[in-house]
């Protein structure tokens, strides 16, 4: 299952490629849009951070599903909760490569993408105090 039970425990995605998945189609909404470059970007990506017997459109379209169900709220605390358990220091810069991926793959990048990327490295560089 992708994510645990939201009534009975914390948000908790099962594995780090699902994290960024989760991560990847945030940064695609920054700008309030997911634009094709974007997921054609996502899913190139998600082929080399996932075995060859995932089917990542489908995992991709799960997610999205998903994500867009949820609240504001509900999308903080769950990157809050997975941060520490999926990104470290020897992942940190992949993550935040992936991510400027992400948001310049449409050729356009707008303040809300700046903003997201500069909170997310914020976490990365920080992450005891969020």
């Amino acid at each position: 299952m992708f994510l645990a039970s939201i009534m009975e425990q914390p948000l908790h995605i099962a594995d780090a490629p699902r994290f960024y998945l989760f991560l990847f189609v945030h940064a695609a909404y920054a700008d309030f849009q997911m634009h094709s470059q974007e997921i054609r970007y996502i899913l190139e990506k998600l082929k080399e951070l996932f075995d060859e017997s995932v089917d990542v459109y489908e995992e991709f379209l799960t997610l999205k599903d998903h994500y867009e169900s949820l609240s504001d709220n509900e999308i903080d605390d769950l990157i809050s909760a997975n941060f520490p358990k999926h990104v470290g220091s020897e992942t940190h810069q992949n993550v935040l490569s992936w991510l400027s991926g992400v948001i310049q793959a449409d050729g356009v990048v707008k303040e809300s993408e700046l903003k997201f990327f500069a909170k997310v490295k914020a976490i990365l560089e920080n992450p005891i105090s969020h």
